[in-house]
């Protein structure tokens, strides 16, 4: 009861035993998250180089950019350009085309419960031209909501970013590692780096340990 997968309605198993047969002697119940193949098959199609932006309704098979709590494909070939400031929260993403993240926008936000970059790609920026917005992918839900799952033996949970594709994300270029000039301590509010990084007010950091013990990290809000 306490794990959901595919079915987030049917939480109970009822079953009759009868007593009457002697010779059998025990009773063995199996649970199959799926029947046959738990997700379709995907066509290997040649990425289109006519790009179309996520925000024209012509863009989609159904006529209409998609909108809050619904399911979203990027079909195989399809070669779409992601130009939405702050989505709608989708449900569920798969990805079997390409999305790329419009280049030369100042903020993006893609607001998901699932995105899946099954057999496609997902592009934010390049080796040569990264990303210098604001580019974010929000995932939300609970551990009530429904799972993916790739196989009977294989599930990916929910709230997810998985990728069985390809994803390429390159951001603004910085200088963020560094070793600390002196040790940290427990509750101490300032730590003493390197100069030239830089680092901003709100990024997180992290403090990994310089043991095998990894109960010895931390993070923290600049």
């Amino acid at each position: 009861m306490n794990i959901v997968y595919n079915d987030t309605a049917t939480r109970e198993i009822h079953y009759i035993i009868n007593g009457k047969n002697a010779t059998r002697k025990s009773l063995v119940m199996k649970g199959y998250r799926c029947v046959g193949p738990c997700i379709t098959a995907v066509a290997n199609v040649t990425i289109s180089n006519v790009t179309r932006l996520w925000s024209l309704n012509s863009t989609w098979p159904s006529g209409k950019v998609p909108q809050a709590g619904e399911d979203v494909e990027i079909l195989p070939g399809d070669n779409i350009i992601f130009d939405l400031e702050d989505s709608p929260l989708y449900k569920y993403i798969q990805i079997n085309g390409r999305l790329t993240f419009k280049q030369d926008a100042p903020k993006l936000k893609l607001n998901a419960k699932y995105v899946f970059v099954r057999a496609g790609e997902l592009i934010i920026g390049n080796e040569t031209n990264p990303f210098l917005g604001d580019a974010q992918i929000k995932l939300y839900g609970d551990r009530a909501d429904m799972h993916i799952v790739y196989t009977n033996a294989i599930e990916a949970g929910n709230k997810i970013l998985a990728n069985t594709g390809l994803m390429k994300i390159y951001g603004k270029p910085r200088q963020s590692r560094t070793r600390l000039t002196r040790p940290a301590a427990r509750n101490d509010k300032t730590i003493y780096v390197s100069p030239g990084l830089s680092w901003n007010a709100t990024d997180r950091i992290a403090l990994p340990s310089t043991t095998v013990n990894y109960f010895e990290i931390d993070s923290v809000t600049i």
